[in-house]
């Protein structure tokens, strides 16, 4: 389970900092300061249908889906800590309708997919208001 948050932890930080820098022009500082949010972010309800345990022998398992997990945001004005916004939302990887061998390869890149569609959808959010600012 530790290996399992650890490399979520990891790709989150991966996905979300590509996101937010390459692609929204977005500078990720750890210093509060004026015009500054601070994220927190929580993944919570994870479900991995078939966790690659790594156990002794060949053990092969095979899943319609990789599994869910939900994201919790909380966006904070980074000089008073006051709340700005909260936001949640739950996502499954796609069932496929017929079963598919699944390793800690594929739940990875399923993982990814989910990270990087709550990574855009942040961005394009924080562009909008933006956008409205100026």
């Amino acid at each position: 389970m530790d290996r399992i948050k650890t490399s979520l932890s990891e790709l989150f930080d991966e996905v979300f900092s590509q996101e937010l820098t390459a692609n929204g022009g977005y500078e990720l500082t750890g210093e509060a300061g004026d015009n500054v949010m601070r994220i927190t972010p929580h993944i919570v309800d994870l479900d991995v249908y078939a966790p690659d345990t790594r156990t002794a022998g060949r053990t092969q398992s095979y899943t319609e889906s990789a599994g869910r997990m939900t994201l919790k945001l909380e966006i904070y004005d980074s000089v008073t800590g006051d709340l700005i916004v909260t936001a949640s939302d739950r996502r499954e990887a796609p069932r496929r309708g017929y079963m598919q061998w699944t390793t800690s390869v594929t739940n990875k890149a399923e993982a990814r997919r989910m990270l990087e569609r709550w990574a855009k959808d942040l961005r394009v959010r924080l562009d909008e208001a933006r956008s409205v600012n100026n």
